[in-house]
């Protein structure tokens, strides 16, 4: 009732609940060994293709269209961020799937369909348990859609949130 909608995109609860913590730990792991390589002084990784595919291939579908300083944005705010490896491994442990079908809120779904982080089978399983919820997937894309796609997921978010219906944008 503290809502009027709901947008998740490329949300972990369901598959990370799944997952029920086995591959949590591991996942952990290897953002933290890879946090620690990129942090090197000299970040070969951002100014080289291989090295951004190699930080960024499972994060963005072809992390070489997105600008070097919105990726190393991603990697202050994001996965170096302070608490970011607590906040994953809890989640592995909190399962929300049977309170999803009481979600009356509008609810909007988006989702890369080449997530490797979160599955694009969480994004169906979200819109097969929230009720009258509106799943949209975007082709060609990862786990970041506001980043890979922004134009499409800008112009649907507007209206989204503005309650209007009507065919959904394309790309």
């Amino acid at each position: 009732s503290r809502f009027e909608r709901l947008v998740l995109v490329s949300a972990a609860g369901i598959s990370f609940a799944e997952a029920q913590g086995r591959r949590i730990e591991a996942a952990v792991r290897l953002f933290e060994a890879t946090t620690a390589f990129m942090a090197g002084p000299r970040r070969l990784w951002l100014s080289r293709p291989k090295g951004r595919h190699f930080a960024f291939g499972r994060v963005f579908y072809n992390p070489n269209r997105i600008r070097p300083e919105l990726l190393q944005e991603q990697m202050e705010s994001g996965i170096r961020a302070p608490g970011f490896a607590d906040a994953i491994r809890a989640i592995g442990g909190y399962d929300t799937r049977h309170r999803l079908p009481e979600i009356e809120t509008p609810t909007l779904v988006v989702w890369g369909l080449k997530d490797q982080i979160v599955p694009v089978e969480a994004a169906i399983g979200y819109h097969r348990l929230i009720p009258e919820s509106r799943l949209e997937l975007f082709e060609r894309t990862g786990h970041v859609p506001q980043m890979e796609r922004p134009a499409r997921f800008n112009r649907l978010l507007e209206e989204f949130l503005a309650g209007q219906g009507g065919k959904p944008p394309s790309d």
